[in-house]
């Protein structure tokens, strides 16, 4: 009898760690700005990669920021309240955004995190996106000889 319960625990045991990984595991989902149909009108800052997701119409103090735009049959301008623009580009083949306009972004002075607004005008018609600036971090750097814990590695000499 012990036998047979020890036996049976053991296979419930096997059994409920061969499921636990399948009831842990997790999805991740990542949101991407899908593509503009032939003719319409789209715009975006910067754009998200396989190997840097997440930053679709988020401002990057770190690395060059780029509006994206796509204005069928026309050259579009960018205007932003955050943003100036410079380096137009038309009709390049860029992987990242299907679009057919595309300028570099630089924050202007003075403005702090939040929600901004990046319009394209192409032609007559106008679309606009909300991107986000991030709060900067603040990093503190030592001032004076590094603390390094009461000289526990000191040599005393008697």
């Amino acid at each position: 009898m012990l036998a047979k319960t020890v036996i049976g625990g053991a296979v419930a045991v096997a059994a409920l760690l061969a499921v636990a990984p399948i009831a842990s595991a997790s999805t991740t989902t990542t949101t991407t700005t899908p593509p503009p149909a032939q003719g319409e009108l789209f715009v975006q800052l910067n754009a998200d990669t396989a190997a840097l997701p997440g930053r679709a119409n988020v401002y990057q103090f770190t690395e060059g920021n780029v509006a994206y735009g796509n204005c069928p049959g026309d050259k579009g301008v960018f205007s932003s309240s955050a943003l100036t623009f410079d380096g137009y580009t038309y009709n390049a083949d860029v992987m990242a955004v299907t679009s057919n306009v595309f300028a570099k972004a630089k924050l202007k002075p003075g403005v702090g995190a939040g929600a901004y607004k990046l319009t394209m005008t192409c032609g007559n018609r106008s679309i606009s996106a909300t991107f986000t600036v991030p709060g900067k971090q603040v990093t503190k750097t030592p001032v004076g000889a590094p603390q390094t814990g009461g000289g526990g590695t000191a040599t005393v000499f008697a």
